[in-house]
């Protein structure tokens, strides 16, 4: 005697028909994958926001960048 196990998923639409199917489960090596890749990118990020963090705080010069953008904007505005 063979032990099945199965997963299945059933929608009831509108009209009350059971739509059953069989759920398709991801193997362990692509879930193994796809979670590193989501790990390394999450904490690349952090990386790559702290890195920016401590470039700013270390820099004078980009604390006011933002100011800087700002003035150019409204000078190239007030030459129209």
């Amino acid at each position: 005697m063979a032990v099945v196990n199965a997963n299945f998923s059933c929608t009831d639409s509108l009209t009350g028909e059971n739509n059953c199917r069989e759920e398709q489960s991801t193997s362990p090596g692509v879930a193994v994958t796809l979670a590193g890749v989501l790990i390394f990118t999450t904490v690349a990020d952090i990386v790559g926001n702290l890195l920016v963090i401590l470039s700013v705080y270390r820099n004078k010069k980009l604390r006011n960048a933002g100011e800087t953008a700002r003035a150019e904007k409204q000078s190239s505005a007030s030459e129209l």
